[in-house]
């Protein structure tokens, strides 16, 4: 996690305390989420709620290859 992924988590972090709804969204984004993690919410929730949040997903599309969230990996 580097500097702009800790300042992103701290931005979410804040929101949420304040129940700002739009701001935690953004932040949250904003955090390259760790490829087994992707991986890991994928399996459980779906490729959909990945896509719907809006999650950065650049870790784990050079771990697994463009187009991983529509295949088996």
């Amino acid at each position: 996690m580097d500097a702009d992924d800790l300042q992103a988590l701290h931005d979410y972090g804040d929101a949420v305390e304040k129940g700002d709804r739009a701001a935690s969204s953004a932040a949250i984004r904003r955090i390259k989420i760790d490829p087994i993690t992707l991986k890991g919410m994928k399996m459980f929730l779906g490729a959909d709620v990945i896509r719907e949040m809006g999650l950065n997903t650049e870790l784990a599309d050079k771990e697994y290859g463009p187009g991983w969230l529509d295949r088996d990996i």
